[in-house]
């Protein structure tokens, strides 16, 4: 038998039977640097050392030159498991967007040049809780330096984590000392995350076989996690009742090989510890690994975590941690009810120093203080345990609010599919065809370029699509001659606002003139809808008017110097403050570029975005310059930031981070598109970009000419692109043939 058949940091990847552990493999050559598939063209790190190898990655030290720091990458070890693919992208995207102390932060994303995913994270120098607690018995320094109340502290910083996960709606599914990481210098991570789900995800692969690996190691299939640490509805494979409850499971099985050595579920191997968990006898342990008895309170806390029903259990990760943070302050635990002489203990040890002073009279009299204490003691422990329940119910209550608000982003994900390596390569395919075809228009190849479109499935046959079957057919731009000024969506066209105070709809074939404007403009401003626009006037007033018959419908006095018009009407800025929502919301200076969404409003300034939201302090949203332009999706979910050739986009309200791309030339104007996942980008040179957000690639050029591109608009129906250069005609482009 291997020696590694018991190693409780290996990992078995029971679809293909084999199993790999950690260490320094010393085979360099199995790493290639090159071009990548989808995101980037190469492997931005120098890789140095091999770190240690799982079921499904290998971790590499490297190093970052450009910021001269090392980080650890990680790659899936071997290609042409497609579920095992997809699921090395979805540890990547999760662990990215979990932003906690607790949680390693990832600091890039790609594919390298053998098609192998990565994803690079702080490389963090220490021990796992795990090896920590293996050393206890045998190493004297390491009991003396990690006592008891060092460890159950570290447990509460690490609870704390998995709390924050499950407001994000992940369960981790693989809590166990081995994935807590300990740095050298105080930080408490909670690592690998690569069994990590979202609530309510679907089934995600077929059943697991040959469960007779150590039972110390996680498992993938149909039952998947660390048989030692799983709850039973995990390991009878009910995918359904998984949840944050069976990761506060798992964070009591830790506390058990806290407090005892060991799991609580041990057995000679996997699948006998399997059937165990699944029968529901873990319990927790009432001596030490040094058989002294457990604190009472300790046991009870253990046992409710460890509660075989999940509705038994913890509400939370954070009423776990909330009751291991009241042990460690010597209060009153809500799993435990030692009786009155406990709290009368308390009291007595938190008075020690009176009682030794005043002797046996002090005694009496710290008695019957205590016996007053214990009523207000109560008293207030019945008050906590209401409000450890209310924050409970409360982030309960945040998460569901975080899932509707979500809800939007969520559907456009499984609508093109952002977490299947399926889907990724569909989606460059078809990227890599339909420019094919732009190539072949340009040298005059339409058999080349209509073979490339066909080739297109019908579900990929977007925007772009259409467009190049119109040229194909012989439909070419239109360029109207027109005065400067902004372009803002219609609902069956563009609408052109010239700085004169003349208003134009440019539609799929011509354009009609509209009524002027009283007084030359200032700033335009649209909403994704296309039916409403705003303008400033110059001498101050603000106009609102109606695209379809681009009339003014009421005008207002106003001393905004920018504006921008979303779902909640419009947000203007004057000075530092923001005014949206008829509230104002002071700025740390002035901005340079303000947007409008669904539910906020957001403002450029310096090296940030400062974004407002209903009832909720402002955000700062970090960038690497001050932004010249901010531009919100039609549906008002999305929101981006553009300085010098960097493009930045985030999904708000929450503020994560969706894509961080970089262009070929300065970005002058920004639009998104009604097909999910394109911006349009106007470049300094002339030239509109299309980009595939999700892939960061550019699936189609279109020129313009006459210096930079200063403004872009998409009509709310989808069909027209229209652009404005500094100098020459308005240039529209179709998605219709003749």
């Amino acid at each position: 038998m291997s020696s590694t058949r018991h190693d409780p940091h290996a990992t078995i990847d029971l679809s293909e039977g084999t199993r790999t552990t950690g260490g320094h493999s010393g085979d360099s050559s199995a790493i290639r640097i090159g071009p990548a598939e989808v995101r980037t063209t190469r492997l931005p790190y120098d890789l140095v050392e091999e770190l240690g190898r799982g079921g499904m990655g290998t971790v590499m030290k490297a190093l970052d030159t450009a910021l001269c720091r090392e980080v650890a990458v990680k790659l899936l070890t071997r290609m042409g498991d497609e579920r095992r693919h997809a699921r090395f992208l979805a540890e990547a995207q999760i662990t990215g967007q979990l932003e906690h102390p607790g949680i390693v932060p990832v600091h890039g994303f790609g594919t390298a040049a053998d098609g192998r995913p990565w994803f690079a994270m702080k490389l963090v120098r220490g021990r796992t809780l795990g090896e920590i607690i293996a050393a206890r018995p045998v190493d004297p320094g390491t009991h003396r330096a990690w006592s008891l109340r060092r460890l159950l502290t570290i447990l509460v910083q690490a609870s704390q984590a998995v709390a924050f996960a499950h407001s994000r709606g992940v369960v981790h599914r693989d809590i166990k000392p081995a994935n807590i990481m300990l740095g050298d210098f105080g930080e408490v991570l909670v690592m690998d995350w690569g069994l990590a789900r979202m609530q309510g995800a679907g089934p995600e692969g077929a059943a697991a076989a040959g469960l007779d690996a150590a039972p110390e190691v996680s498992v993938d299939g149909t039952v998947c996690g660390t048989p030692c640490y799983m709850p039973p509805e995990q390991a009878r494979g009910e995918r359904d009742r998984v949840g944050p409850a069976s990761d506060v499971f798992a964070l009591g099985a830790t506390l058990c090989e806290i407090l005892s050595g060991r799991p609580p579920l041990t057995g000679a191997t996997a699948s006998s510890v399997v059937r165990r968990a699944a029968r529901g006898e873990a319990v927790g342990p009432t001596v030490d690994w040094q058989d002294r008895p457990v604190p009472a309170a300790l046991v009870s806390i253990c046992r409710r975590a460890l509660a075989a029903e999940p509705g038994d259990r913890y509400p939370g990760a954070l009423a776990f941690a909330a009751d291991l943070q009241a042990f460690l302050d010597d209060r009153g635990v809500e799993a435990h009810d030692g009786g009155w002489w406990d709290d009368i203990a308390r009291a007595i040890r938190r008075h020690r120093s009176a009682a030794a002073v005043a002797g046996v009279a002090g005694l009496l009299l710290a008695i019957s203080l205590a016996f007053g204490y214990l009523a207000e003691r109560r008293a207030r422990s019945a008050a906590e345990s209401e409000r450890v329940r209310a924050e409970a119910a409360l982030a309960d209550a945040e998460r569901r609010r975080a899932d509707a608000e979500q809800g939007r982003r969520r559907e456009r994900m499984l609508v093109q599919g952002a977490r299947s390596q399926a889907w990724q390569v569909e989606r460059g395919r078809a990227a890599a065809a339909m420019a094919q075809a732009a190539a072949g228009l340009e040298a005059d190849r339409s058999d080349r370029a209509r073979a490339a479109l066909d080739a297109v499935p019908g579900e990929a046959r977007d925007w772009t699509w259409r467009h190049l079957d119109a040229r194909l057919a012989g439909v070419m731009p239109r360029r109207i001659a027109a005065g400067a000024g902004s372009l803002v969506p219609a609902t069956e066209g563009v609408l052109l606002v010239e700085d004169d105070g003349g208003v134009r709809l440019v539609g799929l074939r011509g354009d009609t003139r509209a009524a002027a404007l009283p007084r030359a403009v200032r700033a335009v401003a649209g909403e994704g809808s296309g039916r409403q626009f705003a303008v400033l006037l110059d001498g101050g007033g603000l106009a609102l008017g109606e695209t379809a018959a681009g009339r003014i419908a009421g005008l207002r006095p106003s001393s905004a110097e920018r504006i921008a018009l979303g779902a909640d009407g419009v947000a203007a800025v004057a000075g530092p403050l923001l005014r949206w929502r008829e509230t104002d919301h002071s700025l740390p200076g002035r901005a340079t570029a303000v947007a409008a969404g669904t539910g906020w409003a957001a403002a450029a300034v310096g090296a940030q975005v400062v974004v407002a939201r209903p009832e909720r302090p402002l955000a700062l949203l970090a960038l690497a310059a001050t932004a010249s332009r901010l531009a919100a999706s039609p549906d008002g979910g999305m929101l981006a930031a553009a300085h010098g050739r960097r493009l930045r986009i985030w999904d708000l309200p929450e503020g994560t981070i969706h894509a961080d791309l970089e262009v070929e030339q300065p970005v002058t104007a920004v639009a998104f598109s009604r097909d999910l996942g394109v911006v349009a980008v106007g470049q300094e040179d002339g030239e509109v970009v299309l980009l595939d957000i999700d892939l960061g690639l550019p699936v189609l050029r279109l020129p313009v000419g006459g210096g930079a591109v200063v403004g872009i608009a998409w009509s709310a129906d989808g069909r027209v692109l229209a652009a404005r250069p500094v100098v020459g005609p308005l240039v529209v482009w179709t998605d219709q043939g003749p």
